[in-house]
């Protein structure tokens, strides 16, 4: 069954969203305001899907604003429950999924949780009996600890409080998962087993001493976060256990438990909370364990399909919108690490792997690298302005390659006897032993060698101008600094490793995505490089098809290739470059390559290795722009009309008129129409119904034959 992940957000935030974003969302309603409400689905781009409809957050009484809460006594109540009838009607006009209910509480001065459960029920199961099956009502987890110090305490929060609702609502309940809703509860629901109790947390923590809790409460949860964490694992698996037949939605957004700030009005964004999934910022990080999460997600979508809502949350509309995206990559990464695979949507079907912020498909978007790689000749100022010209060009990425003299062995830097041997038995060698710089290969080398300084310096300048830095490491030494220093997020495998097991096996265990191009390697030795790469675990793999000539004749570049690889590995493919020009690596995105290096360089006649056969400033930009042009034009395989289309066939298309003037009574014969221009009348393919037929009124000449004018 696919699993479904959907964007969150008000009228304003969704109209936001690109139509390549999400292929569905949750609508988020403050209040609900009628005419509001069609004059924003009025200005919402077509293509915005609204899956879910989340129950507005506030009602309004007499002029005055209050929280919905469909199990409130009085008034309030009874208004939440007249606003979720009309949030339902919403839903079907927007052929929704799912309403989600959230907000229920009862006050433990005048109801006890039981009445507020039976009064819940005898609200909502009118409401199920009437609703369709198109169209289910989902009630969310509530948090716990935010309302302790008020009469609105949260009804909804555990396993039981589920258990007792369903049994009032004769097993109908429907569930949505909040895991950082779980996450605050139970961490909440620990701290209150060390206090003694909720009316020890009151007594100790009076409204008076809030600061106090505050304090005590990350202390206890830092002090014993390891402990706790594994057995939130536990706690989730036994929610999911106890509700897999009712949970058919989910709500998921980052969580940092050792970093909540507990603001007790719950006005967003709380430190801790609301975060975008895996951040990791200066003082605060996500800690949900999200290899387990998808293990449970992936469960339960073997059973039914399933839902899953991003629910970050940003000030700044664009950061939200950006933020959203990169978790939706985020989560991905995890479900597919998790079990190889997965149809999430018929967007997303084929094997996708996420670098960065972008994710990386077989027909994707191509993601363009822009490889710097020695052609900063050891300067770093040159390096920077190449990241500049990158960036302005409209790379995903820039690429460098890390290595140092031992890259060579001695046989191959001294005049010696060693080295004639070696040049004598493979004649192959001597054109390529030989050197530019006036001294010796070895002093070549160090003059491109990119220092532990000069990287840091680059990985620095990148994320200042949000470009993504990568690197080919060529020794381990390297490699351990790239990903473990510098936090390199994904690796790039050289061609000259592709039969270097140990080496492979090695970068595998990192965990990170890996980039492999397969120059001088045959099939055979693909297969055993992908075979080391994965049996460490790591399936995260994006095979580059490459020809290791400097530059390659076109008849030896062998684009076909590309569909040899997307056909044998279950893998993304792309193409490492070496030609001079663009016309190549705009043929391989063509082809559906997912990624394109290309040699970068500021002056082709600059001194080094690379300069000649580099892509100028002018020439990646034709890259980036018209492979994204191409891209969009390979659109779908299946054949599709656009609307734009649809609307042109009206001029274009053809009708049945009458050549003569006619009058009423007259039998229509064959020489008597004709087929022409617009296509708003009887398509041409029924002209042989037409023929025979006794016209009911007169008609002139070139006049649309229509049905009601026929006997």
């Amino acid at each position: 069954m696919p699993i479904t992940i959907s964007g969150k957000g008000d009228f304003k935030l969704l109209s936001k969203f690109n139509q390549e974003d999400f292929s569905s969302y949750e609508l988020y309603l403050g209040v609900f305001n009628e005419k509001v409400i069609t004059e924003e689905i009025a200005s919402l781009p077509s293509y915005i899907k609204i899956e879910s409809i989340h129950t507005p957050s506030c009602i309004e009484i007499e002029g005055m604003k209050t929280f919905f809460d469909i199990s409130s006594l009085g008034k309030i109540g009874e208004e939440s429950l007249a606003v979720l009838k009309k949030t339902i009607a919403l839903g079907e006009k927007l052929n929704s999924k799912i309403i989600v209910i959230h907000g229920a509480t009862y006050n433990p001065f005048n109801q006890t949780k039981e009445e507020a459960l039976n009064l819940l029920a005898s609200r909502v199961k009118p409401l199920l009996r009437e609703s369709t099956e198109d169209l289910s009502l989902s009630f969310e987890v509530d948090v716990l600890w935010h309302n302790l110090y008020f009469s609105r305490r949260a009804l909804l929060t555990g396993e039981q409080d589920f258990k007792l609702l369903n049994g009032l609502l004769e097993d109908k309940l429907n569930l949505t998962v909040d895991f950082e809703h779980l996450h605050l509860n139970f961490y909440f629901l620990k701290f209150l087993e060390r206090v003694g109790g909720e009316k020890n947390f009151l007594k100790t923590y009076s409204e008076f001493n809030r600061n106090g809790f505050q304090r005590d409460i990350i202390k206890f949860i830092k002090n014993s976060h390891f402990q706790l964490s594994n057995e939130f694992n536990v706690y989730l698996s036994s929610f999911f256990n106890s509700f897999e037949k009712k949970i058919n939605h989910i709500h998921i957004n980052g969580s940092d438990c050792c970093n909540f700030v507990f603001n007790l009005t719950t006005d967003l964004p709380l430190v801790g909370e609301h975060l975008p999934l895996g951040l990791k910022e200066e003082g605060i990080s996500d800690k949900l364990d999200y290899f387990y999460i998808a293990k449970l997600l992936l469960a339960i979508s073997k059973k039914k399909n399933i839902n899953v809502v991003l629910e970050v949350w940003r000030e700044n509309p664009d950061k939200y919108i950006k933020s959203t995206i990169e978790s939706k990559l985020f989560l991905m990464k995890y479900l597919n690490y998790g079990e190889g695979e997965i149809k999430m949507t018929d967007k997303l079907a084929n094997k996708t792997i996420i670098v960065g912020n972008k994710e990386i498909k077989n027909w994707g978007k191509p993601f363009v690298i822009a490889e710097i790689g020695s052609n900063h000749n050891g300067d770093i100022e040159l390096g920077k302005k190449m990241i500049d010209a990158a960036v302005e060009c409209g790379a995903d990425c820039v690429k460098f390659q890390a290595f140092d003299e031992h890259i060579f062995s001695q046989v191959c830097y001294e005049d010696d006897d060693r080295k004639k041997e070696t040049i004598e038995a493979h004649p192959a060698l001597r054109k390529h032993l030989t050197v530019t710089h006036k001294d010796s290969l070895k002093k070549e080398i160090l003059q491109h060698v990119a220092s532990k300084e000069m990287l840091f310096e680059f990985k620095k300048y990148c994320d200042q101008k949000g470009i993504i830095f990568f690197c080919t490491p060529l020794n381990k030494k390297v490699a351990d600094f790239l990903v473990d220093e510098l936090g390199m997020e994904f690796i790039k495998v050289a061609s000259m490793d592709l039969n270097n097991p140990p080496f492979l096996e090695h970068l595998a265990k990192k965990g990170k995505p890996m980039v492999l191009s397969t120059g001088m390697g045959t099939l055979a030795e693909i297969v055993e490089a992908v075979d080391t790469i994965t049996k460490t675990g790591n399936n995260q793999i994006v095979l580059l098809h490459c020809v290791s000539l400097y530059p390659p004749q076109d008849e030896m570049i062998h684009l076909n290739n590309l569909d040899m690889l997307k056909n044998t590995f279950d893998f993304p493919v792309g193409f490492s470059d070496h030609s001079f020009g663009t016309a190549v690596p705009l043929a391989a995105i063509a082809k559906g390559a997912c990624m394109i290096e290309k040699h970068f360089t500021l002056d082709k006649t600059l001194p080094g290795w690379d300069h000649k056969i580099s892509a100028n400033p002018e020439e990646m930009k034709i890259i980036v722009d018209d492979g994204k042009k191409i891209w969009k034009a390979l659109g779908s395989y299946q054949r599709i009309v656009t609307p734009e289309e649809l609307d042109k066939k009206a001029l274009f298309g053809r009708s049945i008129v009458v050549v003569r003037d006619m009058k009423e009574g007259e039998i229509i014969t064959e020489e008597d129409i004709d087929y022409r221009r617009p296509g708003t009348g009887i398509e041409p393919k029924y002209g042989k119904f037409i023929i025979g037929r006794i016209l009911k009124k007169d008609l002139k000449a070139d006049d649309l034959i229509k049905t009601e004018y026929l006997r």
